[in-house]
């Protein structure tokens, strides 16, 4: 009897042209899932300097939602600071639009339960 291998959930598997991170796959594959396929770049925008009608070069935003006014930022929870100039950035951000952050662990267990919890305006740890 031969055993089946388990196939990894489609959310662990980027398309070939995806240039961030797994976990930022998860959201972007969760994204897809809940929006529909050409969802991206018009509901959202992945890894976009342009947010909320301002220019914010190296936020820290991952993804940015204009219609729902939702930015989220995928962390990997190692505690690195940010720069004065990002701090900056995120503040003047928090005044247009609702910022939440979503752990790498959190983004790869379950996508889909993270990115409800977000569109809701909750950070998901």
């Amino acid at each position: 009897m031969t055993q089946q291998r388990t196939a990894q959930p489609p959310w662990l598997r980027p398309r070939r042209d995806w240039a961030g991170s797994l976990a930022q796959w998860a959201i972007a594959w969760a994204l897809l899932q809940r929006f529909g396929r050409d969802s991206e770049g018009t509901q959202w925008f992945f890894d976009t300097p342009y947010i909320a009608g301002r220019i914010y070069p190296g936020g820290g935003i991952d993804f940015w939602l204009p219609l729902e006014r939702i930015a989220i930022d995928v962390t990997s929870g190692g505690g690195g600071r940010e720069s004065a100039t990002q701090v900056i950035q995120r503040l003047q951000l928090r005044a247009v639009a609702t910022v939440v952050q979503v752990s790498t662990e959190a983004a790869l267990r379950n996508p889909r339960s993270a990115l409800e919890r977000l569109l809701q305006g909750e950070d998901v740890p």
